[in-house]
């Protein structure tokens, strides 16, 4: 009976130890860098109000992807941002008006489009390094 006892304690010992490890292997491939985190600058030509410039920042977390942008001197909180498969979309706030973006990584560059009231205008980047 006690030796039965033993090995079950063992194996209850290794199976806690193996969930916990692979838990924590688990945890570190979600934070893991994709490539696409980092800071971008980034230009968007022609817009009514001319062209403007900023760093959009895109970081990992447990759930996705967290981003914002930076222009002006404003930080404005990217919503709904989703990368998968070198294609990324989300959208923002930016003097009172939804505004919404789909755009594409290429190496360390993006490239897309930037919607409002039915308009696109062009989006382009580059990863700082």
């Amino acid at each position: 009976m006690k030796r039965t006892t033993k090995i079950l304690n063992a194996f209850v010992t290794i199976l806690l130890l193996t969930m916990f490890s692979s838990c924590a292997t688990f945890k570190s491939f979600l934070e893991a860098d994709t490539g696409y985190t980092g800071d971008y600058e980034f230009l968007v030509k022609d817009t009514p109000d001319g062209d403007y410039t900023g760093t959009m920042t895109i970081k990992k977390r447990d759930n996705g992807y967290r981003g914002k942008l930076f222009t002006e001197g404003t930080d404005y909180e990217i919503f709904n941002l989703q990368i998968e498969n070198n294609e990324m979309t989300g959208n923002f706030t930016f003097q009172y008006m939804d505004l919404f973006f789909e755009a594409k990584f290429t190496g360390e560059n993006i490239a897309g489009f930037i919607f409002a009231d039915g308009q696109g205008f062009e989006l382009t980047g580059t990863k700082v390094k």
